[in-house]
């Protein structure tokens, strides 16, 4: 008896305990559900993780499944396609596992969940352009015949249905297929509009899902209609919304871009129409952005930004109609978004940039967008310092512009090129056809007789010198982040204190005390299997500089001393910081559609700099990612308070790193204004190991001869002068005799370094 009720008791608490074990399993799911939610996608798929470790642990399988597969829907929406895959196989293996002893309704819910990720997945691949759609329909389709199977088990499968008709929705209007579109976004908006409905007064999370899904599929009804030339129900489609969503953005957006798809089909104009919406989606966003700025997490404002930067692409077809507009949303997206980290952000019209020039001065915004036909355009917007309005200028077909001859290489495969010896470089900006094809005839008399330009670039001139092709040596020509960069005035760069990184050992093991990393650039880099090889010539850039300034108030850092907590602890401590190691970039945004917008933009975790261990930590199959790891990623440089720093210079040399491209990519820029950066040197492509000592050694040395007020700009373009006419003795053995050759002339060394936001 005695012996029955142990066994009883035991049994209890058992059961007991599986209750509490699953009541923390479900707290935990619902968690990670709210930073879903929230689009706070990348904390979300760790929490959603983390309930996967918890129901193992208790045995729980149906919660297991379900968080897998959760996970990797955040990493879709993240559209980050290597952590998907690796939750798709996870799921895949354990359905293999765990199906032949769940229920038949269990199992088929676990296969549709399994064939939905995989769909997601596809489709990431096909959105990078290394897969068929084909593929991701097919997987769509296999998700809407097992929900018919589900359906005999008398459950309500119709919310299922329709996120697999929306996601088949998304695919074909990529695909660019609008009949097979109109097909499944009829289905979609019969269940939002009969079935759902529209909450005037939400009150829950899902009140608020319903109404956005209910926004969203008259939304997606009228931009499939206008695609296929049916404006007139395009316009009647959204006319039928309740008054209450008249002033959401992207309702104001929809009736924009279909009266501009319009102008373009049929000749009409409609474009002054258009303008209205546009003034007016500007205006909400701006109060939204400026009412819960400082409430909103980073991701939100990601976000934010990313839908906004899709917006630029529609807004830009204005061109000459609209130039007023288009330059203060430059500024706007270039500027005041960059800084909101730093609570300075401000507002300004393209009339405080005219003001802020004088006769010999103009400022000009270089806008990449979307033309008619959505082919990719080359525009720029000019202001001088008496012009009436600003000009707008168009400067090419970006796709033709990209297929163009430079010496032996396409100019798309010359910009690209990130090679130990770059001669790519040579052909593309020794070709005396090139600067025309960007300094146009047009945009030349825009400049109305300027020989000093503030620029600021887009697209792929952030990839391309373009400061060193300009047709005339007269002109001064200055880069910038943005031209509301002139509005800040002045002040003269302090050159007192001087932080120096170089000769770094990535092989040192790191100390597990140091703090945290960016896990997604650990993982992301280690999956691209790169190698990081010591770089002997950075030795002698660092000790040169150092011995050139003499400074006590110098602080040099190398070997195993040279970490990302170092930087971390001592950069916001010094006005000038000079960094010789790797940088890599090897993200990529993909273009969003008018139904889904890009959802996540990875460069910030995907480019940064290689500091002491890194190569330690990637070569250690069992590293703990939650430790530092010497990937220090732009994500991570952007969350330092750098305001006190005027002037960052990061050079990067590349040699035989082959993947692993060079600094000055948009992401470490980025990062570094966002950290409030006053300045910096980068490098658009890999470096010369032995040139670049030489180029930073003339700075430095100009630099210091400037006194207490140095001119940066002077003191570096000098600098490139004296690397390109840097002579050295070369023996031929055919003349018996020494001659001098000009070394590093070519553009490969010359051109590889750029200055930003020096004024």
């Amino acid at each position: 008896m005695r012996k029955l009720r142990y066994i009883f008791i035991l049994s209890l608490f058992l059961f007991s305990g599986a209750l509490l074990a699953q009541e923390d399993i479900s707290i935990a799911y619902k968690k990670a559900a709210g930073l879903n939610d929230r689009q706070e996608y990348l904390k979300a798929a760790k929490a959603f993780q983390q309930v996967q470790e918890m129901a193992l642990r208790a045995g729980d399988r149906a919660w297991y499944m379900n968080s897998v597969t959760a996970a990797g829907e955040c990493f879709y929406k993240l559209n980050i396609a290597t952590q998907m895959k690796a939750e798709l196989d996870k799921a895949t293996l354990a359905f293999t596992q765990y199906a032949p002893e769940a229920s038949d309704s269990l199992a088929w819910e676990w296969l549709l969940a399994i064939n939905k990720l995989e769909g997601s997945y596809q489709y990431c691949l096909f959105d990078a352009g290394l897969e068929s759609p084909l593929l991701a329909e097919k997987a769509y389709k296999q998700c809407l015949a097992i929900i018919d199977t589900l359906k005999k088990f008398k459950f309500d499968y119709d919310e299922s249905s329709i996120i697999i008709h929306r996601e088949l929705l998304n695919l074909y209007y990529r695909m660019e297929d609008y009949p097979r579109a109109f097909i499944e976004v009829k289905d979609v908006f019969r269940y939002y509009n009969n079935v759902i409905g529209y909450t005037v007064s939400p009150r829950s999370d899902k009140d608020r899902r319903d109404n956005r899904g209910f926004i969203d599929a008259y939304h997606s009804k009228a931009m499939v209609l206008a695609r296929l030339k049916r404006f007139d129900e395009a316009e009647e489609v959204l006319s039928m919304l309740p008054k209450t969503c008249n002033h959401d953005p992207s309702v104001i957006r929809a009736k924009g871009k279909i009266l501009m798809l319009h102008s373009d089909v049929d000749g009409v104009d409609r474009c002054s129409e258009a303008m209205g919406y546009y003034e007016q989606y500007v205006r909400l966003q701006k109060e939204q952005l400026d009412a819960r700025m400082n409430e909103m997490s980073d991701a939100q404002r990601e976000q934010y930004w990313l839908a906004f930067h899709d917006f630029l692409f529609d807004c830009y077809r204005l061109e000459d109609q609209a130039p007023e507009l288009l330059y203060d949303l430059t500024l706007y997206s270039k500027g005041y978004l960059l800084e909101y980290q730093n609570k300075k952000s401000k507002s300004y019209t393209w009339k405080d940039i005219r003001k802020s020039l004088d006769a010999r001065s103009c400022a000009i915004e270089f806008v990449q967008y979307n033309g008619k036909d959505d082919r990719k355009q080359l525009g720029a917007l000019v202001v001088t310092s008496h012009c009436s309005r600003p000009v707008f200028v168009h400067i090419a077909d970006l796709d033709n512009l990209r297929e163009l001859q430079f010496g032996r290489y396409l100019l798309k495969d010359a910009v690209s090129a990130q090679t130990a010896d770059s001669r790519e470089k040579d052909g593309l900006y020794q070709d005396p056809a090139l600067p025309a094809k960007i300094w146009t005839a047009d945009l030349l008399k825009a400049m109305d007789g300027a020989t000093n330009i503030y620029f600021a670039a887009d697209g792929i001139l952030h990839q391309l010198a373009i400061e060193y092709l300009l047709p005339e040596t007269a002109f001064q020509c200055h880069r910038l982040t943005s031209t509301r960069m002139l509005v800040k005035g002045h002040k003269p760069l302090d050159t007192r204190k001087m932080l120096l990184f170089g000769d770094i050992d990535y092989a040192f093991p790191i100390s597990p005390s140091e703090g945290g990393n960016d896990e997604h650039a650990y993982t992301f880099l280690r999956s691209k299997h790169v190698e990081i090889v010591d770089l002997p010539g950075t030795k002698k850039e660092i000790d040169s500089v150092a011995a050139l300034r003499h400074s006590d108030g110098d602080l040099v850092l190398s070997g195993g001393n040279a970490t990302d907590s170092a930087f971390c602890a001592m950069a916001p401590h010094f006005p000038v910081v000079l960094v010789s190691t790797h940088g890599f970039f090897l993200g990529q945004m993909q273009d969003g559609t008018d139904l889904r917008p890009s959802v996540s933009d990875n460069s910030m975790s995907e480019s940064g700099l290689a500091f002491a261990g890194c190569r330690y930590a990637l070569a250690d199959t069992t590293y703990d990612v939650l430790r530092p790891d010497g990937v220090f990623s732009a994500k991570e440089l952007s969350e330092l308070a750098l305001v006190s720093t005027d002037l960052v210079v990061l050079s990067a040399c590349q040699t035989g790193l082959g993947t692993v491209t060079a600094d000055g990519v948009f992401g470490v820029q980025r990062a570094l204004k966002q950290a409030g950066v006053r300045a910096m040197i980068v490098s658009l492509w890999p470096v010369d190991d032995e040139a670049t000592p030489i180029l930073m050694r003339n700075f430095f040395r100009n630099l210091q001869a400037g006194g207490d007020n140095p001119d940066v700009y002077e003191a570096f373009m000098t600098a490139r002068r004296q690397l390109m006419s840097e002579e050295f003795n070369v023996f031929s053995p055919g003349t018996l005799s020494v001659k001098k050759i000009a070394k590093y002339a070519a553009p490969r060394y010359s051109n590889a370094f750029i200055l930003i936001d020096v004024l």
